[in-house]
């Protein structure tokens, strides 16, 4: 550990993205934006999502605003750093209260919401809820879990990944990777591979071309059996909010980087970021933020 930052506000928080050098962290109880600014250690309140008081997720579009998801109103709240300005998008389907996931290109935002999920925009049926969504053009690839919003009943018996093309708005192809995952809790694109964490503890390598798992490890999870992972420059992490971990697509096989951080936050998913320049990560210690050197 090289660093700890104490945000102003919020009783937790599980979203972060990067613009540059600066780390953009959402709170909840209050739903507020934080920088920190990663040169200094500082970190400053600059936009909340009132009245809505969860930021679920977060992400950074190329141009650098940082787009929020809400609950319980399932809006998508944007941040201008260049103005200070917020812009309210509004509740993505009427009657949806989670904004699960969320992911930003040039001129698209993808938000997994609620007890269906919704590639918006979305022609395509309903499904399981949207865990994770990775725009990789000309497709963005969704990864469910098969339970809905709370009081739903689940659709589907097991979590599959989505092939969504960005051009036709239509779902390409859908599957099961791992057999007896109900959650699929994180997906990432490498070098022409996508790389998922199931609610079983396998971390999977999956070819979108051939549509079939390549390649298998077993890693940790957090106690709702959840994991995230990360791509900086070409390296795969991950987390399960106690320990992380490098991933070597060569071998398959996983290297502790640091344990002990017993993360503290709200919601299912363990939180981790990389720094732009890919030669940190940030995580939660308990319930501070902290930076690890690469």
């Amino acid at each position: 550990m090289t660093s700890v930052t104490e945000l102003p506000t919020g009783e937790g928080t599980w979203a972060a993205a990067a613009v540059g050098t600066d780390l953009y962290v959402g709170t909840y109880t209050p739903g507020d934006i934080h920088k920190v600014d990663t040169r200094t250690g500082t970190a400053t309140k600059v936009a909340d999502v009132k009245p809505d008081p969860f930021i679920w997720c977060l992400d950074a579009a190329p141009d650098g605003k940082i787009y929020a998801g809400t609950y319980p109103r399932g809006r998508v709240v944007e941040y201008d750093p260049a103005t200070g300005q917020t812009r309210d998008f509004g509740q993505v389907v009427p009657g949806e209260q989670y904004v699960r996931s969320i992911a930003v290109d040039e001129t698209t935002i993808y938000a997994g919401v609620g007890a269906k999920a919704h590639l918006s925009p979305s022609t395509g049926p309903p499904a399981p809820s949207a865990r994770s969504c990775r725009p990789n053009w000309p497709t963005a690839y969704v990864a469910s879990e098969i339970a809905g919003g709370l009081g739903t009943t689940p659709v589907e018996k097991e979590a599959q990944p989505a092939a969504f093309d960005l051009r036709t708005k239509r779902v390409r192809w859908s599957l099961v990777p791992v057999q007896g995952a109900t959650s699929i809790s994180d997906l990432v694109a490498r070098r022409g591979k996508l790389y998922g964490v199931a609610d079983t503890g396998v971390l999977f390598e999956f070819d979108p071309w051939r549509r079939k798992v390549t390649r298998i490890v077993q890693v940790p999870l957090s106690a709702a059996r959840s994991g995230t992972l990360v791509e900086t420059h070409g390296r795969l992490y991950g987390t399960d909010g106690r320990t992380i971990y490098r991933l070597d697509p060569s071998a398959m096989t996983i290297s502790t980087v640091v344990d002990g951080l017993d993360a503290q936050a709200y919601g299912t998913q363990p939180l981790l970021a990389a720094a732009p320049d890919g030669r940190a990560l940030y995580a939660l210690r308990a319930r501070n933020l902290v930076r690890v050197t690469l």
